[in-house]
């Protein structure tokens, strides 16, 4: 009996789907030059994307379209997507050296524009028998490359050559959308956590090896250091027919050359018209580029840096000191459900990388705005009528004008926590601007257009490593600028200038202290850069005055637990810092972080401690901590159910 073995070869298939003048024929020669490359087919639906727009003018328009009477003849069909197959299957048959198993095909999104190529999206894996017998078993790659609308439509404004063709600029010819319907596909066709790899042609251009890493990574194939440079010249085996129209600039080139393209050539200034169209244009382009290699998905509006193309090996990751607790800062948060939290701006909810607002809204232009800190236990958000109390009040003594009512911000507040299936360890941020101004100016008389509101919810429970150590406790130092006085901005205001209170929690990261105490302008304590401050002497509970500090709502309920739950002796007084370092307990309170036990005052010993080990929170401080606990487990204002 003859046994006949069956000969199966490996094949990669990567298609490059992208906008037109992207850096998409330098990426394809990039590619050409790796040794184990087959075939490079540059464009292969250009001509029956002709043949289905014959307004369209192309000086080789003829040409072009011969050959796509020869492909189906030789194929025996006139669907592209079939062509497409057949010319795969072509090249993997010509394919002889089996180390050359990788097939790269260029495509221009405008020119898959009525065509159904979800088979061309959903295959993953398949087999193709050729005319030689032999089982080709072939693996599907996509990439999406793209380009910032702005570049591309003054490229049309500059480059139009009425000898080549007579497109305008348009949404559809840019391709953005085409493009997002691509990414959309592959996304919901392709397994849980494989997101389709996306290059911005900016970040290849800046950072062309980290870049081709990246992509090589994330096609799961061998990144080779020859994709850097090509010849120049043309590439007959390579290139199109229309080559010698489009390809000047990249025939003169031999490699990505790494510039600063991020900063754009302003040749003319931009029509309305074209203003209008990168308006329609930008949302497509800004979803997509959150996803790109080298974009911080959790800021994508940010230039990519050297050292931000993150993959699970090579991750920036450095350990900071903040609130007691040690934190890694990487683009990994302390709770991955954060990335995708829902904001509340204005009057609607987004996504957390669209969440923005304005550079005319007073909170950019000077600060202007006012904030509050809330936190959600067990269904209900604490104190949250004296919240909102204080936000309304510091509003008014700021002479904000159409300020949302009280029903429209606990509105607000409760459809971002329910969008996000948030109802317990929850903080939010809630802020109120003055809005946005006609015109540049600190003048709130420009200010025509009513406040903006901000809600801003994280997970974000006690004892995360965002917040405070309120087991082993936090070290403080004292900061060496003071507390601002009500002559000068009144702290009964909670504002959101926070520069008074930026700088000293810079020296306390410098000096590695958690935060830092602040005195007012005659020396005496008032209260840290983030919190409000109490000490224990012989069993009695001490805090400064409300003069400088701001009345936290924690503050006051703590005074009220501790006199009339507990019945402690509870003083409001001038209190110096030699009482502090020599107090028998020290804690800090807010919203954020509760109450927090503080162990260590500018090198001074604070608290119980045993065998010269700290303990922590003392008994007072315990005690009031306890009561606090139990009162956010039964009081707040309950969300409302959920549907």
């Amino acid at each position: 009996i003859d046994i006949i073995m069956e000969k199966r070869v490996k094949m990669t298939v990567i298609h490059m789907w992208c906008s037109p003048r992207c850096l998409s024929t330098a990426t394809m020669y990039s590619f050409a030059q790796r040794g184990d490359i087959c075939k490079v087919l540059d464009e292969p639906f250009y001509a029956s994307w002709l043949q289905r727009n014959q307004n369209i003018f192309r000086p080789y328009r003829n040409e072009l379209e011969n050959l796509l009477k020869e492909d189906v003849l030789k194929f025996g069909s006139e669907d592209p997507v079939k062509l497409l197959e057949s010319h795969i299957r072509s090249s993997c048959e010509n394919c002889r050296n089996e180390s050359q198993n990788i097939i790269f095909l260029k495509h221009i999104a405008k020119q898959v524009d009525q065509i159904d190529i979800s088979k061309i999206l959903s295959t993953q894996q398949n087999e193709l028998i050729g005319d030689d017998g032999i089982v080709y078993e072939i693996n599907y790659k996509h990439f999406i490359m793209l380009r910032n609308p702005l570049p591309m439509i003054l490229s049309w404004q500059t480059k139009k050559d009425e000898n080549v063709h007579d497109e305008s600029c348009s949404l559809k010819t840019m391709g953005l959308p085409k493009l997002v319907e691509i990414y959309s596909e592959l996304r919901r066709l392709h397994p849980a956590g494989q997101s389709p790899v996306v290059i911005d042609s900016a970040t290849l251009a800046k950072y062309p090896e980290s870049t081709l890493q990246a992509l090589c990574e994330g096609l799961q194939i061998k990144y080779c250091p020859e994709q850097l440079q090509w010849k120049a010249g043309p590439k007959p085996d390579i290139d199109g027919l229309w080559a010698p129209y489009w390809y000047q600039q990249v025939h003169n080139s031999t490699g990505f050359h790494a510039t600063n393209s991020e900063v754009v050539n302003m040749p003319a200034a931009l029509s309305p018209a074209e203003v209008e169209l990168y308006r329609e244009a930008l949302p497509f382009f800004d979803l997509l580029t959150r996803k790109a290699i080298g974009r911080d998905p959790l800021n994508p509006g940010s230039s990519p840096a050297a050292d931000s193309f993150i993959s699970a090996n090579n991750a920036a990751d450095v350990t900071v000191l903040d609130h007691g607790l040690s934190m890694r800062l990487s683009s990994t948060l302390s709770d991955a459900r954060n990335a995708h939290v829902l904001v509340w701006v204005g009057d609607r909810l987004l996504p957390r990388e669209l969440a923005k607002v304005s550079v005319f809204d007073s909170a950019v232009q000077g600060g202007d705005a006012v904030w509050e800190g809330l936190r959600v236990y067990q269904g209900s958000v604490f104190m949250l009528e004296q919240h909102i109390q204080r936000l309304l009040d510091s509003s008014k003594a700021m002479a904000f004008a159409n300020v949302p009512s009280r029903a429209f911000i606990k509105q607000a507040i409760f459809t971002t926590l329910a969008a996000n299936g948030m109802r317990d360890g929850v903080h939010l941020r809630l802020t109120l601007s003055r809005g946005a101004k006609l015109t540049s100016s600190m003048n709130p008389a420009f200010n025509v257009f009513g406040c903006n509101l901000i809600v801003l919810p994280e997970w974000k429970p006690v004892g995360d490593a965002a917040t405070y150590d309120n087991n082993r406790g936090i070290r403080l130092i004292t900061a060496t600028n003071r507390r601002n006085s009500p002559q000068c901005v009144d702290s009964k205001i909670h504002h959101c200038n926070l520069i008074n209170n930026i700088l000293p929690k810079i020296q306390a990261n410098v000096g590695g202290a958690a935060d830092a105490l602040m005195l007012d302008l005659e020396g005496f304590v008032s209260e840290t850069n983030a919190t409000n401050v109490f000490l224990v002497k012989n069993g009695a509970v001490l805090t400064p005055h409300a003069d400088y500090c701001l009345p936290g709502v924690t503050r006051h309920t703590v005074m009220t637990l501790a006199r009339e739950r507990l019945g402690l002796s509870v003083v409001e007084r001038r209190v110096s810092l030699a009482e502090f370092h020599a107090a028998d307990e020290v804690f800090t309170t807010g919203t954020m972080g509760e109450l927090t036990p503080v162990v260590e005052i500018d090198g001074r010993q604070i608290g119980p401690s045993e065998g010269g080990v700290r303990l922590g929170a003392g008994p007072v401080t315990r005690l009031i901590q306890e009561a606090y606990r139990d009162l956010t487990a039964t009081t707040g204002y309950p969300l409302p159910n959920e549907a």
